[in-house]
């Protein structure tokens, strides 16, 4: 699933996609592994290069799987992508609730979905 998140800044959308998911138990994980919330300050250093003004990151952030990815679409908004692999990890519909909960809106309400 694609959610739009344009205007969202998207180390305020990294922090709670971190912020909202568990390390999975591997030794990997674990050893990059935050066991606590992150700032927006320690996403945004998390953030990788702008590219074609999308700003990226890594799969995994702080030893936690993100999996979700950002891209701008044909109509020049910017998508939250790859959701399906974040929610896996992070419960169904996560995604989803932090881009409402950061755009102000109803928690199960579709969020410009494509």
């Amino acid at each position: 699933m694609n959610i739009n998140v344009t205007g969202i800044d998207p180390a305020v959308l990294l922090m709670e996609l971190h912020n909202n998911t568990n390390s999975p138990n591997t030794w990997a994980c674990n050893l990059t592994a935050v066991h606590r919330d992150i700032t927006v300050d320690e996403a945004r250093e998390q953030l990788g290069p702008e590219e074609d003004g999308v700003q990226h990151f890594s799969d995994y952030i702080l030893g936690r799987p993100i999996k979700a990815f950002l891209k701008k679409g044909d109509d020049g908004e910017i998508y939250l992508c790859g959701t399906g692999s974040y929610d896996r990890n992070a419960g169904e519909g996560t995604a989803q609730r932090i881009v409402n909960k950061l755009k102000g809106l109803a928690p199960n309400a579709q969020s410009s979905v494509s």
